[in-house]
């Protein structure tokens, strides 16, 4: 049996061509973004089954019977189950959702077949936000929201035509009346502290770049990159610069070639001299599945579910697999640690034997000159650095047997963490405890959002250096090399390398057009970030705050919530009431009332109590030779104004040719 006769039978309207390839196109659409988290075979299967309902609709295919759907769904329920082991969940349920919508295209025949397979795309929407928030997925998912409700429309109407303009039109003003609505609901809707469902931004495996061991070359790829590492809203003025070092990882452990922190760990006390400059600030931190926060040199306030480390690192309770945010106090002029415990000193001490032999000789030959004068050795390490044909570069020569002697004394080629690798070296085996420190220096003003960025191209790597009655003292040997890195950024460091990222360094000094449309998008970004996906309990509670409701309880906002949008929605039922038209006719209903006035000019009253077809016979037996023109008409109003005819165009364009031609004889 054919489609549209199976239809018919079933007592609802067979899908139009027209309007089943829109719907086609659609859930297509909505479900494209999901390819990228739900196994490659779903994504294949919603293609196929919708490819292949649409050449059944195009050429009239039977469907598949009942016994097949249900082996199917059982066998995708199945085929779901055996992948993730489970049909709850966050993947697992949106893979089945998707092969649900893609196995209800095998029985799209009528019209309560495309309500329904809508309902479901409006229900796959929303599920994209359970993976992506940005600001992107936002515009996309509206765009196809404005489809589905235009589809909805078109659907809808009476006369079932194809999609028109008038559709487009009423779809958007729908979407324009529920928009108080949305924000109402946006607005006053409680908040939860957590995200449902356990729900984050984690990928597989670390984002930020910065690990838990660093040797020579693991940061090539690192500078690179333009990812945002965080954010950061200062108080008052900004910084200098060349103040701007943000802590992260601590190195004390060393082999010969890596780095590894592995040094004294757990909470402590602070123990450092506030001297002055004192900054407040609020961090902005981008996901990465780690434990530590960044925090500008050195901090001293621990954020809520944080602790200082042994080594004044912030660490947090559980990974960052979130956007957070929290406030900070740092001191740029500081001095740490004065008094160190004995284990600290000798770890920071330690170095492989048997390694780096050039690098031993030159640091006796220092500590036999200074002697005690650990700032003289630094010094002279500097002094080194400075005046000898040492660069940075980020392609430095390739390092192999023993990387700290090569660097010093053959290619002198690096970058920060090659300088800071070889200091430490040097400082070591020169009997001055030191340890490297890893995070980023510098950053990017972003005039248009009014905030600090520091990206992944920003990471970075110095020294820190322990002086008897001083403590730790931070050193930082690229900026002996390069103090154009520490002082305006990696771009003018990096200026002359022949790579792609020069030419990025070079529009980020000069203000190019492409660096300046990369900070409005990221403000953009950022916006959408604090006042859409990061609109939590707090943010709501600072909110209503400002609007003078200090003291606001959950119950007593959703009291609230519910007579805001009852308001509304009386609002908008009044308004719409009060616009209404009495005398707003259709198409159809304006060509039968010319045709009854005509018949009362010639003397024939429709009474209140006749039908369409009790007038037509009564006309037909007044005005006999205008009997089949009269048949013709009120067929024709009757199917279009009761039946379910799907060639209404034509049929609404013959009844008006056929009403202003009609004189009654």
């Amino acid at each position: 049996m054919a489609i549209s006769s199976h239809a018919r039978l079933l007592g609802h309207p067979p899908v139009r061509t027209a309007t089943l390839q829109w719907l086609l196109l659609t859930l297509t659409l909505i479900a494209a973004p999901h390819a990228s988290w739900v196994p490659i075979w779903i994504t294949l299967l919603f293609l196929a089954i919708a490819s292949w309902r649409w050449f059944a609709g195009q050429r009239n295919w039977n469907l598949p019977n009942g016994w097949i759907r249900a082996a199917s769904a059982l066998l995708g329920v199945s085929a779901v189950y055996a992948y993730y082991g489970t049909v709850f969940g966050r993947e697992p349920g949106v893979s089945l959702l998707l092969v649900m919508v893609a196995l209800k295209l095998m029985e799209l025949k009528t019209q309560r077949d495309e309500w329904v397979l809508l309902l479901l795309g409006y229900f796959l929407l929303l599920t994209a936000f359970l993976f992506q928030q940005g600001i992107g997925t936002g515009v996309y998912m509206l765009t196809m929201a404005i489809l589905l409700t235009t589809l909805l429309t078109t659907i809808s109407d009476a006369r079932r035509p194809g999609l028109e303009t008038r559709h487009w039109r009423m779809a958007g003003l729908m979407m324009l009346q529920g928009l108080p609505l949305m924000l109402a609901l946006f607005i006053l809707f409680p908040r939860i502290d957590h995200p449902l469902w356990g729900m984050s931004e984690s990928a597989v495996g670390a984002r930020t770049g910065l690990s838990d061991s660093m040797s020579p070359g693991a940061f090539t790829n690192l500078t690179l990159s333009d990812e945002v590492a965080f954010r950061v809203d200062f108080d008052g003025d900004l910084p200098p610069m060349s103040k701007l070092y943000w802590r992260g990882p601590v190195f004390w452990r060393y082999d010969g070639r890596e780095w590894r922190r592995g040094g004294p760990s757990g909470p402590r006390r602070l123990d450092f001299s506030k001297l002055d400059h004192a900054v407040d600030y609020t961090v902005t931190l981008e996901p990465h599945d780690r434990l530590w926060l960044f925090a500008l040199d050195v901090p001293g306030d621990v954020p809520d579910s944080a602790y200082f480390t042994t080594d004044y690192r912030l660490e947090t309770d559980r990974q960052v697999k979130d956007r957070r945010v929290y406030r900070m106090r740092s001191w740029l002029d500081y001095r740490i640690d004065a008094t160190p415990r004995p284990e600290d000193l000798k770890l920071a001490l330690s170095l492989p034997d048997g390694r780096h032999p050039k690098a031993r000789e030159l640091a006796a030959k220092w500590r036999q000159t200074y002697g005690d004068d650990h700032l003289g050795i630094v010094n002279e390490a500097l002094k080194r650095f400075r005046e000898l044909p040492y660069r940075y570069t980020l392609s430095p020569p390739l390092l192999r047997q023993d990387p700290v002697d090569e660097f010093l004394f053959e290619t002198q080629a690096g970058f920060c963490e090659h300088y800071a690798s070889s200091f430490v070296v040097l400082m070591r085996a020169a009997g001055v405890p030191a340890r490297i420190v890893t995070g980023y220096q510098g950053g990017i003003w972003n005039k248009l959002g009014g905030y600090f960025m520091v990206r992944q191209a920003d990471a970075h790597a110095w020294a820190e250096v322990w002086l008897p009655k001083v403590g730790w003292l931070r050193v930082d040997p690229t900026a002996a090399v390069a103090p154009q890195r520490i002082e305006r950024g990696l771009g003018a460091a990096i200026r002359d390398e022949q790579r792609a990222l020069a030419a990025m360094a070079q529009a980020d000094e000069v203000g190019g057009w492409r660096y300046q449309v990369a900070l409005a998008l990221d403000a953009l970004h950022t916006n959408w970030g604090r006042w859409v996906v990061g609109y939590n309990a707090k943010r709501q509670r600072s909110l209503l705050q400002a609007w003078g409701m200090d003291e606001v309880s959950p119950n007593q906002l959703a009291q609230g919530m519910v007579f805001v949008v009852g308001g509304l929605l009386l609002f908008f039922s009044a308004l719409m009431f009060l616009r209404r038209s009495p005398n707003t006719l259709t198409p159809v209903q304006k060509a039968w009332l010319q045709f009854t006035n005509t018949l009362e000019k010639a003397g024939l009253t429709r009474g209140p109590h006749e039908g369409p077809v009790n007038f037509a016979n009564r006309a037909a037996q007044r005005f006999p030779m205008s009997e089949t023109s009269i048949s013709a008409i009120v067929s024709d109003y009757v199917e279009l104004r009761y039946g379910r005819q799907v060639d209404d165009d034509k049929r609404l364009s013959r009844l008006r040719r056929a009403v202003r031609s009609f004189r009654p004889k």
